[in-house]
């Protein structure tokens, strides 16, 4: 398809060094109705101001031109795919088919992809996002059973904040690695903690709105149910464990 491409353009520049040539050595305008460019890999039809281009089994392979309305419109055909690439040399996006169907990837400066959006096996649609590192970070799309999904990879997460940005939901993965559900209030204090603990096992936590811890709901060291209540400074006053071996 490069090779399409490659014909495309060297025609069309062709063509435009032909007529400004022309041009120069007249100094009058050339009007033509059609013009048509052979070359290795295909042929180019320029008329009435649209641009078809074929390869050589004279299969269409690409249209530039106007439509009715008079918008302007880019066809490919036969797996046309539209590449871009950086002063580096880098590709920066790539916008044509895979063996699943439509997508548009990009790429930063030094050619790593950072996105994708797409169709995945089954018909569904895909959206990926990625780290400096070429990690994937976030995949949203649509699973096997046709219901959605999505996933935060790399210790990903998400965050809510309200009208007055300051967060009021948290989940994501804490800084022992499990994962936790923490909610604020609307001044941004946290209210509950719901999520893997120091040691492994999970525990809930509920805070006053003076942010004094009023309980908590886990498990001892010895993987004992435990339950304590704490008066509004934040003192426990009140607790009990489970000591069946």
């Amino acid at each position: 398809m490069k090779q399409y491409y490659t014909g495309f353009f060297t025609a069309v520049c062709l063509t435009t060094s032909l007529f400004l040539f022309i041009g120069s050595q007249n100094s009058q305008e050339i009007e033509a109705r059609s013009l048509i460019l052979k070359g290795v890999s295909g042929t180019t039809s320029i008329i009435g101001g649209n641009i078809s281009m074929y390869n050589n089994e004279g299969k269409q392979t690409a249209y530039l031109g106007t439509t009715n309305d008079g918008s302007s419109w880019l066809v490919l055909y036969n797996d046309g795919n539209i590449e871009t690439y950086n002063n580096k040399g880098h590709q920066t996006v790539y916008l044509g088919n895979d063996e699943s169907g439509g997508k548009l990837s990009t790429y930063d400066s030094n050619g790593q992809i950072t996105a994708y959006h797409g169709t995945i096996g089954g018909g569904g649609g895909k959206i990926s996002t990625y780290n400096n590192q070429g990690q994937q970070t976030i995949s949203l799309g649509t699973a096997i059973n046709g219901g959605g999904w999505l996933q935060m990879l790399n210790n990903g997460h998400l965050e809510i904040y309200n009208d007055d940005g300051r967060q009021t939901a948290y989940l994501g993965t804490g800084i022992n690695g499990g994962g936790l559900l923490k909610t604020n209030n609307s001044d941004g204090f946290k209210t509950a903690y719901l999520g893997t603990g120091e040691g492994g096992s999970g525990h809930l936590s509920t805070y006053s709105n003076n942010i004094k811890q009023t309980g908590y709901f886990g498990s001892t060291k010895q993987n004992n149910g435990l339950a304590i209540l704490f008066n509004k400074y934040g003192r426990p006053y009140w607790g009990t464990y489970n000591k069946t071996k």
